[in-house]
């Protein structure tokens, strides 16, 4: 049997997810809280599986609650935040807080019920308009050195690419330039002024850096196919 504390200030919300978790013989809901405060003092004295508290209460909201379990090693209870934000900095902090699943209120019926359970389990449960939220984002970010990589290289001629492509390949001058039609000085001219403008040691260093970088590998296979 999995025992349940349940927080949110809002009477109507709370009697709802009351309500949800009662349809499930394996789950007991033991406590019913309408502020943080008393969130807090049910988890303490009665040591429920999961704490289901709303992120945002007026006196004291799931994070500072679930914080204050964490510091008192209250680690038996587990939280389960519920919020009404799909917010991905919010999902940062309550993971940083000791939160180890965060639902979205207008979430089905069912999803509670999984989450609770999951969570009990010592699972991690994370919404699904929060994770697609945090993907997209993490889909977005580059390091910075990756982000000066890519700037210095569009500052390259379209030979000069060409060259350091086939570089970064570990082809020889004299393979590339019967890659590229032109004599093998030429290449070796190319290289060289290519590793200045990226600021790169030599070709083993581009080598390193470019075959990292998602975006210039989709480059070479454009160009190199046109």
């Amino acid at each position: 049997m999995c025992r349940v504390v349940v927080a949110d200030d809002e009477e109507v919300v709370l009697d709802g997810l009351i309500r949800v978790l009662c349809t499930d013989p394996r789950i007991e809901v033991v406590g019913r809280a309408v502020t943080g405060g008393q969130a807090l003092s049910l988890s303490v004295v009665l040591s429920p599986d999961v704490l289901v508290v709303d992120l945002r209460m007026r006196d004291m909201g799931g994070l500072a609650v679930a914080r204050r379990l964490r510091d008192a090693g209250r680690s038996r209870t587990r939280v389960l935040a519920v919020t009404s934000v799909a917010d991905r900095t919010l999902l940062v902090d309550a993971w940083s807080a000791g939160v180890r699943g965060v639902l979205i209120k207008s979430s089905a019926p069912s999803d509670l019920l999984y989450a609770v359970l999951k969570v009990a389990a010592g699972g991690v449960v994370v919404d699904s308009l929060l994770a697609s939220d945090v993907l997209d984002h993490l889909a977005r970010f580059k390091d910075p050195a990756t982000e000066a990589f890519e700037r210095r290289w569009e500052q390259l001629t379209p030979q000069e690419k060409r060259a350091v492509e086939g570089a970064s390949q570990g082809l020889t001058n004299l393979a590339i330039a019967q890659r590229l039609g032109v004599a093998e000085g030429t290449v070796k001219s190319h290289v060289s002024r290519a590793l200045g403008k990226l600021q790169m040691r030599n070709r083993a260093h581009v080598a390193a850096v470019f075959n990292r970088v998602p975006e210039m590998r989709g480059a070479r296979s454009e160009e190199g196919g046109a």
